[in-house]
C-alpha cells in the first residue's frame, strides 16, 4: 500500500492528500495492487485513469480513480485476450502444390454449365 501511495504522491500531488484520506483509498490501494498482479503496469494505469476525469469534481476522488483503473485493466484484458485469440486463429497457408493440377492463365479452364430453355 505504500508503494501505491508513493505513486499518488508523484502521479497527482494537488489531489494525493485528499486521495490518502478519502475512506476509499484502500479499495483504490487493492484495485492497483490487482491490476499489477495481473500482468498490468498500475503507474500507467493510474496516470491515465487520472487524465481520464476531473478529479477536482469528483465525490470521492478514491472510488472514481478505483472505477477508472478496474475498466481501464479490464478492457486491457479483453484487447490482449482478443489479440491472443486472434494470433491463433490465423491459417496457415498450404502447400502451392497440393497434387491437383490448375488451369494456367494461358489455358482455358473448365468451361461453365449451360442452361437450355
Amino acid at each position: 500500500m505504500e508503494r501505491h501511495a508513493q505513486r499518488i504522491i508523484a502521479i497527482l500531488p494537488d489531489h494525493a492528500q485528499q486521495v490518502l484520506d478519502d475512506p476509499a483509498w484502500p479499495a483504490l490501494a487493492a484495485a492497483l495492487t490487482e491490476a499489477e498482479t495481473t500482468g498490468h503496469d498500475p503507474e500507467q494505469l493510474h496516470q491515465h485513469a487520472a487524465r481520464q476525469h476531473t478529479l477536482d469534481d469528483a465525490r470521492s476522488t478514491a472510488r472514481t480513480l478505483t472505477w477508472h483503473i478496474q475498466r481501464l485493466a479490464a478492457r486491457q484484458s479483453l484487447s490482449d485476450r482478443a489479440r491472443a485469440a486472434q494470433a491463433r486463429t490465423w491459417v496457415t497457408p498450404r502447400p502451392a502444390h497440393s497434387g491437383q493440377t490448375r488451369p494456367s492463365p494461358s489455358q482455358p479452364g473448365p468451361a461453365a454449365p449451360t442452361r437450355h430453355r
